[in-house]
């Protein structure tokens, strides 16, 4: 829960504060780490706060053509897959993980 107030200020000086509001922040989904990030090699990919689900991770080029993907039906909150960039070209890659509750981008530099 955030709070806050507003603060006006007119151009003569006088100053008027709003009546202080409560703002409740929804719910994270999914955590998604990717780690080294650049890589020469590979990455581990951390996801964390997973529901149970068919759970995909989906990697493409800057061109858009997919290099990589693994679905798994994922039973506990937290799982680490390794991707493996190291035949890859240098360049940026998206990771684009799908759960059943929302999907996440992920850039990847591959150096």
């Amino acid at each position: 829960v955030l709070f806050y107030r507003l603060k006006q200020q007119d151009v003569n000086g006088n100053v008027e504060y709003s009546e202080v509001r409560e703002v409740s922040r929804p719910e994270q989904s999914f955590q998604a780490t990717l780690i080294p990030n650049p890589t020469f090699h590979s990455s581990q990919l951390q996801l964390r706060n997973l529901v149970p689900g068919i759970v995909s991770v989906e990697v493409s080029n800057i061109l858009g053509q997919q290099v990589w993907k693994r679905s798994w039906q994922q039973n506990t909150s937290s799982k680490i897959l390794e991707i493996p960039a190291n035949e890859w070209q240098t360049g940026v890659y998206l990771i684009k993980v799908s759960t059943p509750e929302s999907n996440r981008n992920i850039r990847l530099i591959r150096q």
